[in-house]
């Protein structure tokens, strides 16, 4: 009987301790020393030497276990329940469970270090595409605005070679109305008040100025003589040069000659020319020239 209650007891110890150690390495609270009171117990401390109990007037330090950069995770509530917390363990229990607080912390700041890493990236990739499309547009003005530097210039080269073009004809153009040329044509009609010669030819009409620098003359059977525009009548074969009038499509007597009268019934016939770059006076016909004296 003595030794069943033995065992008994002895039993009863080992389960006791085996409780205690589980607890500890889950991590549970192991009881408080009832013997000390809490920090904030209004009961006032025993007198006599306390030199022994200042650690439990000690206050629990974050900063002792953990770096500012993890601390900088937690809020101030949650480092003031964690210091809480973490003053009630000691021993192999407090360290085991600040290693697993360090490993949470630390893999906090890996995510938040890969997450700014992430939004840097992100950040660079979307500046890179803002610049390239700021550059696009850029190139794409600089373009538009060389096209239309280039446009303007062939406008105005081709404005230049229009204007070239336009003093070339004006100057061949008064080098043809300022040249004689050679007429022959027959008198329509005789404007001696204005001093205008209508002639015929091919049944097209021409209108002749005849101004004081015109040179008339008339070819009769005895010779030639300086004649006035009464001398000229409708029928009378016209023989002269004539050059353009700048101001109109008539025609600047220079020299006009009337032939000697002849049958009037081919006056549609065509007569003779001279060459049409001859600018000396024509010949007149050989039966009109005087004999010599």
């Amino acid at each position: 009987m003595k030794r069943f209650l033995t065992s008994l007891l002895a039993g009863l110890l080992l389960m006791a301790f085996s409780a205690t150690a589980f607890a500890q390495d889950a991590g549970a609270t192991p009881p408080a020393d009832t013997s000390t009171p809490p920090a904030d117990s209004s009961t006032p401390p025993p007198s006599g030497d306390t030199s022994n109990d200042t650690s439990a007037s000690v206050e629990f330090n974050l900063s002792t276990y953990f770096s500012v950069e993890q601390l900088s995770l937690l809020s101030l509530e949650e480092q003031a329940t964690l210091t809480a917390k973490l003053s009630a363990l000691s021993g192999d229990v407090l360290e085991k469970k600040v290693k697993e607080i360090q490993e949470w912390l630390n893999k906090r700041l890996e995510e938040q270090k890969e997450k700014m890493e992430n939004q840097a990236q992100w950040e660079a990739k979307q500046k890179a595409k803002f610049e390239a499309k700021v550059d696009a547009q850029f190139a794409k003005l600089m373009r538009e605005k060389k096209d239309a530097m280039e446009r303007a210039r062939r406008m105005q080269e081709k404005e230049e070679r229009i204007k070239i073009m336009k003093a070339k004809r004006a100057e061949a153009q008064a080098r043809r109305f300022s040249k004689p040329k050679v007429l022959q044509a027959w008198v329509a009609s005789v404007d001696t008040v204005n001093g205008v010669i209508l002639l015929k030819k091919h049944g097209a009409q021409a209108k002749v100025l005849v101004t004081a620098k015109t040179v008339l003359a008339v070819i009769e059977d005895d010779g030639a003589r300086a004649g006035t525009l009464a001398d000229f009548q409708t029928g009378d074969r016209i023989f002269g040069l004539v050059r353009r009038n700048p101001n109109d499509h008539s025609l600047v007597g220079v020299v006009l000659v009337k032939m000697q009268d002849r049958d009037n019934d081919d006056e549609d016939e065509t007569p003779p020319a001279p060459p049409a770059d001859s600018g000396s006076m024509p010949t007149p016909p050989a039966d009109s020239v005087p004999p010599p004296a």
